[in-house]
């Protein structure tokens, strides 16, 4: 039943294009709950990208994954990851998008012995996180998930980075001031307290979670870290 859902709810995006006869997948990148992420080559103009491939009957909130195409299919930033393409067949969707070679800023940050960086290195990378969350918001659009596992650097040799992963950003009203989004989202932590609570928040959310990251970068500890996550929880909402 549930794919039968997700076949027709996807019926409009459905396509003659097989992934196989675009490109010539490579090497598994990564995998995760809903699918799995390979390299691969585009056959026309030779270019590498990644494919993110998710299986369809494994899909259990339809409008979230509409959403992310949708939303990552406009997206056009020097550091947000742009979405090159989207295949969708009986059995899976394919979203191709460019590919980074580099880390993720968490794993630079536990790299350094004492999970900090430079004043200087810090307001580069929130230069340009900044950068991307300001795209973002003029376009309407709230990532709602931003924390050092979603931010990539282009190589491991550069400090150029990309925001990826648009799995639970969401289109916004901007004449709504009390705010035209719902719903929990993003990542214990990083989550600012107006999205714990029930209610309507706005895109603003986003900036909590950058304050965070920057907080991070230069002291090497969490401002919110309780020892359970309802701890954690307790303390974002009193900060």
């Amino acid at each position: 039943l549930l794919a039968q859902e997700a076949l027709k709810s996807f019926a409009r995006r459905t396509g003659t294009r097989t992934i196989s006869s675009q490109y010539a997948l490579g090497n598994e990148l990564g995998r995760g709950r809903f699918g799995r992420v390979q390299e691969a080559t585009c056959k026309l103009t030779g270019d590498i990208v990644a494919v993110k491939t998710i299986p369809i009957a494994k899909v259990y909130d339809l409008a979230m994954l509409e959403r992310e195409i949708d939303i990552s299919s406009n997206i056009n930033h020097k550091n947000c990851m742009k979405t090159i393409d989207t295949l969708v067949n009986r059995r899976y969707v394919h979203i191709i998008t460019e590919k980074i070679e580099g880390e993720e800023l968490f794993d630079r940050i536990v790299d350094r012995s004492d999970y900090t960086f430079t004043e200087q290195e810090t307001a580069f990378v929130m230069h340009q996180l900044l950068e991307a969350v300001e795209y973002l918001h003029i376009n309407n659009v709230a990532h709602r998930d931003i924390k050092p596992e979603n931010i990539m650097f282009e190589n491991t040799d550069s400090w150029k980075l990309s925001l990826i992963d648009f799995g639970m950003a969401s289109e916004f009203d901007p004449n709504n001031r009390i705010g035209s989004l719902t719903g929990q989202a993003g990542s214990p932590s990083y989550v600012a307290p107006e999205v714990i609570d029930p209610g309507t928040y706005n895109n603003k959310a986003d900036l909590w979670s950058c304050g965070v990251i920057m907080y991070i970068l230069l002291s090497g500890s969490s401002p919110f870290a309780g020892k359970t996550a309802d701890a954690t929880m307790d303390l974002i909402k009193s900060g």
